[in-house]
């Protein structure tokens, strides 16, 4: 599912960093996100009504939102 995740949602196949060490900057922040959906994927299939406060601060999911 983590990497399911990486691949599709965050896209890091289409990253076109000119270095390993970008590369490796990126891939470690895109897997802690990747970590987070992962886990909140299960929770919001089983409980929907839960609300977004409870397991994100008030900026993340509110970023989240306007993204989507």
């Amino acid at each position: 599912m983590l990497f399911l995740v990486l691949k599709e949602a965050c896209r890091v196949e289409a990253l076109q960093l000119g270095t390993m060490a970008r590369l490796e900057r990126a891939l470690a922040l895109f897997l802690v996100v990747s970590w987070r959906i992962a886990r909140l994927m299960p929770l919001g299939r089983t409980v929907p009504d839960l609300d977004a406060s409870l397991l994100l601060e008030t900026e993340a999911w509110q970023a989240a939102y306007i993204l989507a």
